[in-house]
């Protein structure tokens, strides 16, 4: 009886660490599963996200090539010049789902987009030479931009490379990949080149 007197205390304790260890297996054991179909439905969100940005970022080559014609023939206007908002939306889930790096590239690619329209907006107002410049930078920037959303979008790779923007790239874009064999002389690019606007 002195004995059970003395290890009483120690008993009830174990008696009780018992069961409360056996919950928390359970318990452990679900917080687990749970992370696990956490971590698959983001998954699947994610691969869902990089297949809408495959199909966007061939529109999204479409709209600058019409932006490239509307520049062109003189026409600045906004409204004409923007990306659709379903489309701008689709970029940035994409970036959103896939990591911190993969995010700030789609953000700088969704702010390039924004302010390449508005400077059509503003040279359709004041028609200032440097802000034509900045268009035509700003396009060539989104055209390589979106060459790079390419192999990850089609899981060539995990990482969005951002280009690196120079003067060389920027005149390719527009005398190469955008141009695809149009004519541009005599039109307010050709003098920019002349010019060597893009330095």
């Amino acid at each position: 009886m002195n004995i059970l007197k003395d290890w009483q205390t120690f008993i009830t304790g174990l008696a009780a660490i018992i069961p409360a260890s056996i919950a928390a297996v359970f318990v452990w054991k679900q917080i687990n599963e749970q992370r696990a179909q956490f971590l698959q439905l983001t998954e699947r969100q994610s691969h869902k996200a990089r297949l809408r940005l495959s199909r966007n970022a061939s529109r999204i080559s479409q709209s600058l090539d019409e932006f490239y014609i509307r520049l062109l023939e003189g026409s600045f206007e906004f409204a004409d010049h923007s990306l659709g908002e379903e489309i701008v939306e689709d970029v940035l889930d994409a970036g959103i789902m896939s990591g911190k790096a993969n995010f700030e590239f789609v953000k700088s690619y969704v702010m390039c987009s924004q302010r390449y329209a508005s400077l059509c907006g503003l040279y359709a107002e004041s028609g200032r030479r440097e802000h034509l410049v900045e268009i035509f930078r700003e396009l060539a920037t989104l055209d390589c931009m979106t060459d790079a959303l390419y192999p990850f979008a089609r899981f060539e790779s995990e990482v969005i490379i951002m280009p690196e923007i120079n003067r060389t790239l920027i005149e390719r874009q527009l005398t190469v990949n955008l141009r695809r064999g149009k004519d541009i002389s005599n039109t307010n690019l050709s003098q920019l080149l002349k010019d060597k606007a893009f330095i």
